[in-house]
């Protein structure tokens, strides 16, 4: 009966801690190193080892291409890098029905704790995720035909502006 119950949780707690590493890609700390990623992410573009200037490029992918979750199908992750280091990314998914909440469903189960305000469908607006290292914030807006556009973006507090600054490259791959 010992062993029936060591083998049980022994399967309980292998299978609980492959569960909870969703996306492991976003879990990548940033100012890592984006050449040390090339091995483990296949899909991820090579960044021209040239490119180690201050300009901030950012690089469009298919989110499925780097997480498997469902929630994540028809979303599109932007990775920024700098100086050849990872230094955020962001999330975005347009819906065309005002109740869909995929994104939200997504960072509330595996980035941190969203208020279920955000979940209303007459909230918008945008709300920062508790996180102890990173600084995440999570948006959600009508736009003006009608639709839902979500958008999660992680980095750091010393990066945060520079996803936003008007100077940001869009690399065309």
């Amino acid at each position: 009966m010992k062993k029936l119950y060591f083998f049980f949780l022994i399967n309980l707690f292998t299978f609980v801690q492959s569960a909870s590493y969703a996306c492991n890609f976003l879990n990548v700390p940033i100012g890592t190193s984006i050449t040390k990623l090339y091995n483990t992410y296949e899909n991820l573009y090579q960044v021209d080892a040239d490119e180690t200037d201050d300009t901030v490029y950012k690089y469009t992918y298919r989110a499925d291409d780097f997480c498997k979750e469902e929630e994540l199908n028809n979303t599109y992750l932007f990775v920024f890098v700098q100086n050849l280091k990872l230094i955020g990314f962001r999330m975005e998914i347009l819906h065309d029905d005002l109740s869909k909440d995929n994104l939200f469903k997504f960072t509330k189960a595996n980035i941190g704790f969203i208020d279920d305000k955000v979940k209303n469908k007459q909230w918008f607006g945008t709300v920062e995720v508790k996180s102890v290292d990173r600084f995440i914030l999570f948006s959600k807006r009508k736009t003006y035909d009608s639709k839902l556009f979500e958008t999660l973006s992680i980095t750091t507090g010393d990066y945060r502006e520079l996803l936003y600054s008007p100077d940001v490259e869009e690399v065309m791959m």
